[in-house]
């Protein structure tokens, strides 16, 4: 399962899983962005930049 702060990519797809702040407490929202091959590295270094984890290993064989 993928974590808060933790992203993946499978087929051109990135998941990133982040939580927000709510009026009740706090929320996970993952997002599924579609990313185009020539700026795939781009975001996930911006990602890891943040404090995101790659966890693509970890997916590659689901």
């Amino acid at each position: 399962m993928i974590e808060r702060e933790e992203f993946y990519v499978v087929n051109n797809l990135m998941v990133v899983a982040h939580d927000y702040e709510r009026i009740d407490g706090y929320g996970r929202m993952w997002s599924r962005l579609p990313v185009d091959k020539n700026c795939l590295e781009t975001y996930c270094q911006a990602l890891k930049d943040c404090g995101y984890k790659d966890t693509t290993e970890n997916f590659k064989n689901d």
